[in-house]
């Protein structure tokens, strides 16, 4: 990766921030939490952002951070998201900082600017994940001794039929527009309460 800057933090090596603007310690995080998943640029680069993250709740969790969930699908879109989450904090950050320093206060085109921003801010920092328990879970795993030998031949035997795919399209659909629509009633919720506070 090109300007890499050191970060203490074990071996983990933080690129520079692309936006000045953007706070120093959210990147830093950001990195710390994420740089296996955002270095695999192919991965990333063709990430949904939209499509829900799978948790799984357990007694028994495996976390390595011993929490309550771990994520068992959805980690590279999380990190996507914080991404995209960070470059619109610096670029926030900047068009409020043009304001102040040039006594622009009446610019109603960077004001919208800004307000748009942050909406968009509002509406990517609550991700949405399908909870499920350890028991359902293990349910959907298949265990073998070879397992990625198994999901070599199961893909190479497998024909999916064209109702099949129609059924996964037709899913996926209903999916994201389920995402959209909380979404969407998040944000009102947050526009109500605004003008509440007017």
């Amino acid at each position: 990766m090109e300007n890499l800057q050191e970060v203490n933090n074990g071996n983990i090596r933080v690129p520079q921030k692309p936006n000045g603007w953007i706070p120093t310690a959210l990147w830093n995080d950001l990195w710390i939490s994420c740089h296996k998943k955002l270095s695999f640029k192919e991965r990333t680069a063709s990430n949904c952002i939209d499509i829900p993250g799978m948790v799984v709740s357990s007694s028994k969790s495996n976390n390595p951070c011993k929490k309550e969930y771990r994520m068992v699908d959805g980690a590279h879109r999380l990190c996507l998201r914080k991404y995209g989450l960070a470059l619109l904090e610096g670029e926030v950050a900047e068009l409020q900082s043009l304001l102040k320093a040039s006594g622009l206060d009446d610019r109603q085109d960077i004001i919208d600017q800004i307000t748009d921003k942050q909406n968009m801010i509002d509406n990517v920092s609550h991700p949405m994940v399908l909870e499920m328990d350890q028991a359902m879970f293990e349910s959907m795993l298949i265990y073998s001794d070879n397992p990625v030998r198994h999901h070599q031949e199961w893909a190479k035997t497998t024909e999916l039929s064209q109702e099949l795919k129609d059924d996964w399209k037709l899913w996926m659909r209903r999916v994201l527009e389920f995402v959209h629509d909380q979404r969407n009633r998040h944000s009102n919720r947050l526009d109500n309460k605004g003008d509440d506070e007017l």
